[in-house]
């Protein structure tokens, strides 16, 4: 995973979520589906996930 510079105006919000003003307690699975809260872990794609 890339490190996120929050300050960069370019930053890809989808790549680094924790950067956008607008969610700041909640997280949006990449199905659209789920929500995970702030500190939540959880496997995707045999990949370890966790929502800041």
């Amino acid at each position: 995973r890339m490190v996120c510079d929050c300050d960069n105006p370019t930053l890809d919000l989808f790549c680094c979520p924790e950067c956008d003003p607008r969610l700041t307690s909640q997280c949006l699975h990449q199905n659209g589906l789920l929500t995970y809260a702030s500190g939540d872990t959880w496997i995707d794609n045999c990949q370890r996930c966790q929502c800041l």
